[in-house]
């Protein structure tokens, strides 16, 4: 398992209220800090970190991965602070690095749906870890902000999976507990077998 990019190459210590928003979380004024030491900015060095390990994975001649968020929610991450200062938004980089890695790996996305923002405001409300790791100015509007960019699974296939023919499983994650994140766990696997599946069929069939 590989953790979220976006929140562990983050100084933890020095997060701001609303930072989020305008790159490695350590300000409310520079649209893209990034971290001591590098001058590009927070998107661009997230998007070479993430390209660097799907290296290493290949290299490890592993065969299977799950990583959190990966190039396709980093670019949501991207459009939405692309967005807040009204800059263009270019995905071509995410689907680049995204093609190449499919030329050694099969891609599947597993989207967690919400049916409402305010489950990542009530989720916040009892975990002191979540409000720590993503700390916010106003919750209530900026949940809503988060639900909007990451639950757009209408420009997510447009732009980004249907190009590249990547399969998206989306699951309900409304509900809490262990119960719930194993029906989501089978539900995952199970997706990931028949895509299996129906990849060595087309493959023995060409």
């Amino acid at each position: 398992f590989d953790a979220e990019l976006g929140e562990t190459e983050r100084d933890s210590e020095s997060l701001v209220e609303g930072g989020h928003l305008h790159g490695d979380g350590s300000s409310t004024t520079l649209l893209s800090s990034s971290p001591p030491g590098q001058e590009e900015d927070w998107d661009d060095f997230l998007l070479k970190r993430e390209c660097e390990r799907d290296a290493l994975f290949q290299d490890s001649k592993s065969s299977i991965r799950v990583v959190e968020t990966w190039h396709v929610g980093n670019a949501a991450w991207y459009k939405l602070r692309q967005q807040k200062s009204a800059a263009n938004t270019d995905l071509e980089l995410y689907k680049i690095a995204i093609s190449k890695h499919q030329e050694s790996s099969l891609v599947v996305v597993v989207q967690l749906m919400l049916t409402s923002p305010s489950t990542m405001v009530r989720r916040r409300e009892i975990d002191t870890d979540n409000r720590k790791r993503l700390p916010m100015q106003d919750d209530e509007k900026e949940c809503h902000q988060l639900y909007i960019a990451l639950q757009d699974s209408i420009n997510l296939k447009k732009d980004m999976l249907d190009p590249l023919g990547i399969p998206l499983l989306q699951v309900n994650n409304d509900v809490d507990g262990d119960e719930a994140m194993e029906k989501i766990l089978v539900d995952v696997l199970s997706f990931v077998q028949k895509r299996l599946h129906h990849q060595v069929l087309v493959a023995s069939s060409e």
